[in-house]
């Protein structure tokens, strides 16, 4: 009977580097009796993009009674940590020790509080269309409470072994700490390309996400994922109140601190300390861009743009016999498709998405992709177009 591992993040705690890093050893892990099963965003994570991981695989190892002859079955999701927090997983969780696993081992990644909350606050504005004040983030933040309710959730259930990391301590050595939990070889785990994945953003980055949520909602698919899987090299900044307003925040989860602390090794607990806050960080008339960030902003919002167009276009409906697509579907298209479609599906369903994309029909070339990328999960250039459909069509 196989060991669970279970790495549940939590949130910005280098949850997308270290799923990149399990995606691209898969191989090797398994030569060495650790199972990471492959998900659907496996090639997006092997190619350092912003992903979720394999944990929603969980239920389906369950009641599929898979087995790949591994010792450890190793598992990567920041969802799964909430999923436990919010009780959605307390009967699966109760039958998983003895019935499908010997024992169940987590690994939870914290962070101190003040860098947490100014990076949590980020993301609420890059990926949930969040157009609230940091001060607010700050009055509300509660991470260390949701750790504590965690671990008392765990401590229920017999044969589950918790390991807690402090991220702001050991962010440099991630991949380290991740071999040593689940006892894989030192060095066994492949450092990705993308060395900073899922960065924050730049404060001016930050308040131009901030301006186009207020109009159009969640929409950071325009500009923030764009930036960020882009242009992973920008240095990213830190949004932060005044430090008065940091160390009431200290003060008032003080109590949730000292519990999380007690279940953590002394150079893993929580520092808590302010950052100092510059003047310049406060003011509001002095944003920079550079030419990337402007062209990589400018191809969002014009995508955005040509999607609008296209999808009120009484075209977009077209056949595929119609004068639209036949300038870009020759008859040797078709022939070439009929010929290869039922040797070679992903490649006929690939070429037919690209002759709708260049008609200008982009929801029919999203559907004809994503039917390719099931026929070839692995596909590199089905992945990326797939990717980039989806963040044209929002």
């Amino acid at each position: 009977m196989a060991a669970l591992y279970l790495h549940v993040g939590h949130g910005k705690t280098g949850s997308s580097y270290i799923q990149s890093s399990l995606a691209l050893s898969r191989q090797a892990l398994l030569d060495k009796g650790i199972d990471y099963p492959e998900a659907n965003s496996s090639e997006n994570a092997r190619l350092g993009k912003i992903t979720s991981g394999n944990g929603g695989m969980l239920r389906h190892i369950i009641s599929s009674n898979y087995s790949s002859g591994a010792e450890k079955v190793l598992l990567s999701s920041e969802v799964l940590f909430h999923d436990i927090v919010d009780g959605k997983l307390d009967s699966l969780l109760e039958s998983l020790v003895g019935s499908h696993f010997e024992s169940v081992n987590i690994l939870v990644f914290i962070r101190d509080l003040v860098e947490h909350a100014s990076s949590s606050y980020q993301q609420m504005v890059k990926r949930g269309g969040s157009t609230a004040s940091v001060e607010d983030v700050f009055s509300r933040y509660k991470q260390p409470e949701l750790v504590a309710d965690f671990i008392d959730r765990c401590q229920k259930l017999p044969g589950f072994k918790i390991t807690i990391r402090n991220y702001s301590n050991c962010r440099k050595n991630l991949l380290d700490e991740v071999e040593s939990w689940v006892e894989a070889p030192k060095g066994i785990l492949e450092k990705p390309s993308v060395e900073n994945v899922n960065r924050s953003m730049t404060r001016s980055e930050l308040r131009l996400q901030k301006g186009v949520n207020q109009y159009l909602g969640k929409s950071g698919h325009l500009v923030s994922d764009r930036l960020c899987n882009n242009l992973p090299e920008i240095e990213s900044e830190k949004a932060l109140p005044s430090e008065e307003d940091q160390k009431a925040m200290l003060r008032r989860l003080e109590k949730a601190c000292d519990y999380v602390g007690r279940h953590a090794s002394s150079e893993h607990r929580y520092n808590n300390v302010t950052i100092p806050v510059s003047d310049d960080s406060l003011r509001e008339d002095n944003y920079v861009f550079t030419g990337k960030q402007i062209d990589t902003i400018a191809s969002g919002l014009a995508g955005e743009i040509s999607r609008l167009k296209y999808s009120s276009s009484p075209k977009k409906h077209a056949s595929p016999d119609s004068d639209n697509i036949g300038k870009v579907a020759t008859p040797d298209f078709f022939k070439k498709v009929g010929a290869r479609f039922e040797r070679y599906p992903a490649d006929a369903l690939r070429d037919m998405a690209l002759c709708f994309e260049s008609a200008g029909d982009l929801n029919t070339a999203y559907y004809l992709m994503s039917l390719a990328l099931r026929a070839r999960p692995k596909g590199k250039m089905i992945n990326k177009k797939v990717s980039d459909y989806a963040s044209l069509l929002g």
